[in-house]
């Protein structure tokens, strides 16, 4: 339920995908669903103190997104394609190309 309430695109997302769940209907509507209803229930104060608090500042922030920044193209261009593109996909099978 944490995870779920922390991030419910991806909680579900992997259920459905390890087949821990199983949805009739659009998967995108019972997302979009369980996010707002997570956003409602977290906004509820009597239900914030049971959550953790979050340990993150604009500081500590900023540095975690400068250190994936300011390394430069060369990095990148080792292991990114000619677009330059970084992303994620999930597949049906090990074999599944990307192409």
């Amino acid at each position: 339920v944490k995870d779920l309430l922390r991030n419910a695109s991806i909680t579900l997302g992997e259920a459905y995908m390890d087949k821990k769940i199983e949805v009739s209907g659009s998967l995108q509507v019972l997302i979009n669903s369980a996010y707002e209803s997570a956003n409602s229930f977290l906004n509820n104060n009597k239900f914030k103190r049971f959550l953790p608090k979050q340990s993150h500042s604009e500081e500590s922030s900023k540095n975690d997104v400068q250190s994936h920044y300011d390394l430069g193209n060369d990095f990148y261009k080792l292991w990114l394609d000619k677009t330059m593109t970084y992303s994620c996909a999930y597949f049906e099978k090990p074999d599944d190309s990307l192409e």
